[in-house]
């Protein structure tokens, strides 16, 4: 008798953007459902900067995630630090998918002084644009140098892991919403995406399947972090746990004469301020550069979800409604730990998105709990008609049809191949 697991595991799900580092995996179920079957956090290990852990103490961290969160296997996809991508948005004539590859390159050469043998260069379609009376198509071209690729992938083969790609954010991030298009009205949905993250902000705005634009902002929590140390005379690390307990505070339980609390408001104010304008921008210039795509939300996700400053200041000042997002909880939770399920859920977002890069297209039918067990399934806040949209391909290889594909097998990236969404 051959013994079959209840869920088949995906890859792993490596985030090493935001504050420590976060491991998750999803599984596909019997019934083809979306099943979280473990996750990890660890605040204290880093990867990035003056923090970064040695190769001993990141394989050690490592383990010790793998083995806290009983993991399947050892194989992760990770995403390129977003300060090691160079990017930029143009437009070019449209052509086919198979020319589209070698122009990219070359304006790559242009833009960067890159090439395929000093960087790795990829590439999203972003939709057609007019310009001047004619039709142009919208290109977001990535370069990432070899030599930086080519490190992170072996400093995790050193740390005990096994890298089978290696992302580029803005896909990642849009796959929490874009993977799961199931209606032919979905395909006309514009979603907006602000992750407030650690050190930036990503703003990214699609319809349907495809993403439009999408703009880094160096604004982030850590800055928030810092104002309010200042203000109060506190350390940074107190002044983190501060914002995260005001943040957690009910509605209807907050003082409007709380002294901490305006001071902690004050402190904030201004760089919210900034970065409110910068995001009423850039839905302003997606609006009038993409006919049609007039959003009707902004999802908020990331670290800075939870900042009741952030949350105040954008929904008083932006033009659309902003409603914090946890798309993880699009998934079945129920396998992990409390500890796991509880906190700030949007600060899973990048992990979730890298989690999902190896999931079927299938997965477009369900989403979670199988819709007939939702009405014994206990009530967790999340609309069952709420869409998540389908894995986007940033290169000239175009999706099949969710219905008759089958899942790829995970590619296996040696430390000089192509960044890949």
């Amino acid at each position: 008798m051959f013994w079959r697991p209840q869920f088949k595991p995906l890859s792993i799900g490596l985030d090493l953007e935001g504050e420590g580092v976060r491991m998750l995996q999803l599984g596909i179920g019997p019934a083809n459902e979306l099943v979280a079957l473990a996750a990890a956090y660890d605040a204290t290990l880093s990867v990035r900067g003056d923090g970064a852990a040695s190769v001993r103490e990141l394989s050690v961290g490592l383990t010790h995630m793998l083995r806290q969160g009983r993991f399947i296997g050892k194989d992760v996809v990770v995403a390129m630090p977003r300060e090691a991508v160079k990017h930029k948005s143009i437009r070019v004539p449209p052509m086919e998918s198979q020319e589209l590859g070698g122009a990219m390159e070359f304006e790559a050469k242009t833009l960067f002084d890159a090439t395929p043998d000093t960087h790795v260069i990829d590439y999203v379609p972003m939709g057609q644009v007019r310009q001047a009376g004619e039709a142009k198509q919208e290109v977001l071209v990535a370069a990432a140098p070899r030599g930086a690729v080519d490190e992170l992938v072996e400093r995790l083969h050193h740390a005990g892991v096994r890298t089978v790609a290696v992302d580029f954010e803005p896909c990642v991030l849009y796959r929490t919403v874009e993977r799961f298009v199931r209606r032919k009205d979905d395909e006309q949905e514009v979603h907006v995406i602000l992750e407030v993250g650690l050190e930036g902000t990503s703003v990214l705005i699609g319809r349907g399947r495809e993403l439009c634009f999408y703009r880094p902002l160096a604004i982030g929590t850590s800055q928030i972090w810092q104002a309010i140390a200042r203000k109060l005379g506190i350390d940074k690390q107190d002044a983190q746990s501060l914002s995260v307990r005001l943040g957690s505070v009910p509605e209807d339980q907050i003082d409007s004469c709380d002294d901490v609390r305006q001071a902690v408001f004050d402190a904030s104010r201004p760089i919210v301020d900034e970065l409110a304008r910068e995001v009423s921008l850039c839905l302003r210039y997606a609006t009038v550069t993409f006919r049609g795509l007039r959003p009707l939300m902004v999802r908020l996700t990331g670290l800075g979800s939870d900042d009741f400053v952030v949350r105040d200041v954008l929904s008083r000042s932006l033009p659309i409604a902003v409603e914090p997002s946890r798309p993880i909880m699009n998934a079945d939770l129920s396998r992990l730990r409390a500890a796991e399920r509880s906190g700030n859920l949007s600060a899973w977002t990048i992990a979730l998105g890298l989690a999902l890069r190896d999931a079927p297209g299938g997965l477009a039918a369900r989403m979670g709990v199988s819709r007939s067990g939702r009405a014994s399934a206990p009530s967790t806040g999340i609309d069952p008609e709420q869409a998540i949209p389908a894995e986007i391909v940033p290169g000239p290889v175009q999706p099949e049809p969710a219905s008759t594909s089958k899942p790829a097998p995970a590619r296996v990236v040696g430390p000089s191949e192509v960044l890949s969404a």
